[in-house]
Order: structure tokens, then C-alpha cells, then sequence
């Protein structure tokens, strides 16, 4: 019975203690942090603050190694799952719901040249892609992990490569992708790769060469 009891509270103890350690993971958030300190710095801006807006921004890249520029502008709900290494330029426009990875650069494809992407809402950018020039991302658009996006993005689509291309749409509803591959050079059916196994398989060995006295008189005087 106390064997029993003891674990019991044990568990509870357990219990308690995970939703506490749960709650406070969640309130501390790097990348919630750094959006705060990014719409901090960017309200400072709008409020004509001087020095202030640049400020806050460095202290976002001190603590959570990301630059987000106070000029941008990016809608609500916007979310960085881990800010290391994320940079959004000066002139980037975004809507609402962009969810940003590790890695993400968001910004300029030249030198000198201060074109910088124009972002839809409810898109998703995955760890280490970037995202460059004065290009127009649709709404509802994913861009895989390391992708380089350099060209305009239509609406519900998934992209991914270097250079990036369309390699599937993505539902507007619920954000998952409804095919496989649309682009050029899409897998091959099904049928073609099993034909091509069954004639792998069914392939002869190469023919052994050919004993012949001639061959065996060279062999014992050229051994």
C-alpha cells in the first residue's frame, strides 16, 4: 500500500512539474522573444523614436541571432520556430501567418541593388532557404529546406531546389500538399520502373570466353 501511494504522488509530482516546465518552455521561446523585440523595435520606428529602433534590433541579434530589420513590414501572427541565423532586410513586405525557420534570409540578390521580397500571407519558409531580389511570393506558399528563390511564386504552391521550382500545390485549407510532383521531370509511372527491374533481372550474364587450344598454347607460353 505505501509502495503503491509513494509512486502514485510520485507521478502526480511528475505531472505537475512537466506542465509547469511545459508553460514556461512555451513563455520562453526564442523565436516569440524575437518577434516581440521585432515589433518593439518596428513600433519605436513608426513612432519616429531616434536611435532606439536600431538599438532594439541589435539587442534581437545579440540574444537570438537573428537581424530582422525595424523597417520591415510583416503582418500578424508572425513566427520564427528558431531564430539563429534568420535575416529579414530592410524592405521586405510580408502578410499574416509567415513562419520563418533557422537560416531564412529574406533579402537582396546584388549588391547596391535594395529590391527585396514581397511576401504573401500564410506562407512558410523552411530552415536554410533564402529567399531573394524584388520577387512576389504568392499566398499559401511553402519554400523547402535550402532553397534559393530568385523568381515570383504563384499562390498554393510548394517549392524547393536550387533554383527553386514548383514541385507541388499545397491545399489552401489545410497547408498540406495535395500531389507528389507537377513540375518538369516528374517521376516516371510505376509501371515503366517495374518493366525496367523485370528486364534487370531477367538480363544474361556476360558469355565466359571461349576455350580453345590456341587460347591455351598462348596462356603457357605468356603466362
Amino acid at each position: 500500500m505505501t509502495a503503491t501511494k509513494d509512486v502514485s504522488l510520485h507521478h502526480c509530482d511528475d505531472g505537475f512539474v512537466g506542465v509547469l516546465n511545459s508553460r514556461f518552455e512555451r513563455a520562453m521561446l526564442a523565436g516569440r522573444w524575437a518577434v516581440w523585440l521585432y515589433r518593439l523595435s518596428h513600433a519605436a520606428y513608426k513612432a519616429r523614436i531616434p536611435i532606439v529602433p536600431y538599438l532594439i534590433q541589435m539587442l534581437n541579434g545579440w540574444l537570438h541571432g537573428c537581424e530582422i530589420h525595424y523597417m520591415a513590414r510583416i503582418g500578424n501572427h508572425f513566427e520564427i520556430a528558431h531564430p539563429r541565423g534568420v535575416v529579414v532586410g530592410r524592405n521586405v513586405e510580408a502578410g499574416e501567418r509567415l513562419k520563418l525557420y533557422t537560416g531564412v534570409v529574406l533579402g537582396v540578390k546584388h549588391t547596391g541593388v535594395p529590391l527585396q521580397p514581397r511576401i504573401g500571407s500564410n506562407v512558410i519558409i523552411y530552415a536554410g532557404a533564402k529567399v531573394l531580389g524584388g520577387i512576389t511570393i504568392g499566398d499559401n506558399v511553402a519554400v523547402g529546406a535550402n532553397a534559393v528563390v530568385t523568381e515570383d511564386v504563384r499562390p498554393d504552391v510548394f517549392v524547393a531546389g536550387i533554383p527553386a521550382r514548383v514541385v507541388g500545390q499545397r491545399d489552401p485549407g489545410t497547408g498540406r500538399r495535395r500531389n507528389r510532383r507537377i513540375g518538369p521531370n516528374p517521376c516516371p509511372p510505376r509501371a515503366a520502373t517495374d518493366h525496367a527491374l523485370a528486364r534487370c533481372a531477367t538480363m544474361r550474364a556476360p558469355r565466359p570466353i571461349a576455350s580453345t587450344p590456341e587460347r591455351q598454347h598462348h596462356l603457357r607460353e605468356h603466362p
